[in-house]
């Protein structure tokens, strides 16, 4: 199943085309409505932010540049991306995968 963010300008032709099936959540919702906000996203910040400040610890008087981001993001993500990680707060709200029998 590929789960795609949509933006609200969509190309529905491309969208059948390709058998993408859309979830779309309201912008602004509560963070109940918004579970890849809590559950996945907020983690990912957190983690990139302790991933940062390690960085800076290690590296004083230097900022953190574009050619140093991706090493730290990198950490940070393959800490915490992972399938469990990302489909745990849409259970939490009762949203679920179907697992089509193919």
């Amino acid at each position: 199943m590929e789960l795609v963010p949509i933006s609200g300008h969509l190309n529905h032709h491309k969208i059948r085309e390709h058998r993408i099936t859309l979830l779309s959540l309201p912008p602004h919702a509560s963070h109940k409505l918004q579970p890849s906000d809590v559950g996945f996203f907020g983690p990912l910040k957190e983690a990139y932010a302790q991933e940062a400040d390690r960085w800076l610890v290690n590296h004083p008087d230097t900022a953190i540049a574009q050619t140093n981001f991706a090493r730290i993001f990198r950490s940070a993500y393959e800490r915490e991306a992972n399938m469990k990680i990302a489909v745990r707060p849409f259970e939490t709200t009762g949203i679920h995968l179907i697992k089509k029998n193919s």
